[in-house]
């Protein structure tokens, strides 16, 4: 009993870690839509950019809240003393009963009283004029802190929304960067397995010229020439994979992939493949952009400073900074006209440009049996056959190149419907 407990562990240990390196060697398989989505999730640079938004938005609150918080003083109505017989005649009730000489005595106090009174009166009124200057200084200085803040909350809202742009544009140049990343390891990954078979043929010829000159028919010059050719391919090969391995650490930063974890990159679906059409409505695509809506929240904020102005001269500040703002804008407008136009017929030129190198390799293909039969009747040596065939692969090749940077273009038209337009 106690050697089969033994064993059971001893088994528990053996294949445990077993199945944590099968684990760790089994590849890790991206596709491109993963890793644009993924890149702009791990991306930190957007985050600064909400981070931003946020503590904007609390100065804003803060703004507000003060902005609120300011009251306008007030003065209550001016009230005088009285100084009417009538008045103090009913703080006596019983004076119509009172002797003469008594309403004489009440008559000379109302009327010291209403001299008094009048003099106090004077003095409350001058008082309260001195009130209401301050009042009225007090109340302008508050218009203007109020004018002010109100004007510090659309700048800040301004802010709010050029940064909230600036971080769409973030994620649209993250998305370019990674797939341009992606589609250079897949066009990268071709280049490697053409050159594998390149560097096999001149293997094999290096071979056959060693054989030429064992029996005279090749000199040692012949020889030495093939020998470089095939180590320069070779270095070849090497430099590609280094700078296809440099891309492929880039994209596992990127994602916040381990260094020490294998993945693989699936080749961009034929789905994803459209012909790049001219937009039917050029200035809406270009007004979507996010340069040129940058420039319309400047102008939005020239006017809305222009509005708030209080005096002439700030005004008329204000309207300079309102036709500059314009300006900018139109000149936007033109640049992005300008760039868009110029942009879609190099689609178009790199359009026919993918075209031709399809039509090459097709019909490299379909002389491919034309040349397997004149090899397999002797026609042709198997040597000319493989340098024949290694053409193929070329013309597939260069095929393959021309429509990995067409899926890069589709790409980058895409984003300019979404916004992303970047002048040069």
């Amino acid at each position: 009993m106690l050697r089969m407990k033994l064993s059971f562990i001893l088994l528990i240990f053996v294949l445990f870690p077993m199945h944590v390196k099968a684990s760790e060697v089994i590849p890790r398989q991206l596709t491109l839509d993963y890793v644009l989505d993924e890149g702009v999730k791990q991306s930190n640079d957007v985050l600064v950019y909400t981070y931003k938004w946020a503590m904007l938005n609390a100065q804003k609150e803060t703004v507000r809240e003060s902005l609120n918080e300011l009251k306008e003083p007030t003065l209550e109505p001016l009230k005088l003393l009285p100084t009417t017989r009538e008045y103090f005649l009913t703080l006596y009730p019983n004076y119509e009963k009172a002797s003469e000489e008594e309403k004489q005595i009440i008559d000379q106090q109302i009327a010291i009283q209403i001299g008094i009174n009048q003099s106090l009166n004077i003095i409350i009124q001058q008082n309260y004029q001195a009130s209401q200057e301050q009042i009225k200084a007090l109340q302008k200085d508050i218009q203007e802190k109020k004018r002010q803040l109100a004007l510090l909350i659309k700048e800040l809202e301004s802010n709010q929304n050029v940064t909230k742009i600036d971080e769409q544009e973030a994620k649209e140049f993250i998305r370019y960067q990674l797939a341009k990343k992606y589609i250079s390891i897949l066009s990268y990954d071709e280049q490697i397995a053409y050159l594998q078979k390149e560097v096999q043929f001149l293997a094999d010829d290096v071979k056959r010229v060693e054989a030429m000159v064992k029996i005279g028919e090749a000199s040692e010059d012949e020889l030495r020439k093939k020998q470089r050719e095939w180590e320069n391919k070779r270095k070849e090969i090497e430099n590609v994979q280094k700078e296809r391995g440099v891309l492929e650490l880039q994209l596992k930063i990127d994602l916040n992939i381990p260094m020490t974890q294998q993945v693989t990159f699936q080749s961009v679906p034929d789905s994803f493949f459209r012909k790049i059409e001219n937009p039917k409505d050029m200035k809406n695509l270009l007004q979507r952009s996010f340069t040129y809506l940058k420039k319309q929240e400047s102008l939005k904020l020239a006017n809305d400073k222009k509005e708030q102005a209080t005096n002439q001269i700030e005004k008329q500040q204000m309207e300079q900074y309102v036709k500059m703002a314009e300006a900018e804008l139109n000149a936007t407008a033109k640049n992005l006209e300008k760039f868009l136009a110029k942009r879609y017929n190099e689609f178009d030129r790199l359009y026919a440009k993918y075209e031709d190198a399809y039509d090459v390799y097709q019909q490299t293909l379909s002389e491919q049996d034309y040349y397997e039969k004149q090899w397999k009747i002797g026609l042709i040596s198997e040597h000319d056959y493989k340098g024949l065939m290694l053409n193929v692969d070329k013309a597939k090749r260069d095929y393959m190149l021309e429509l990995m940077s067409y899926y890069l273009l589709q790409i980058e038209e895409k984003q300019f419907h979404n916004g992303y337009i970047p002048l040069p």
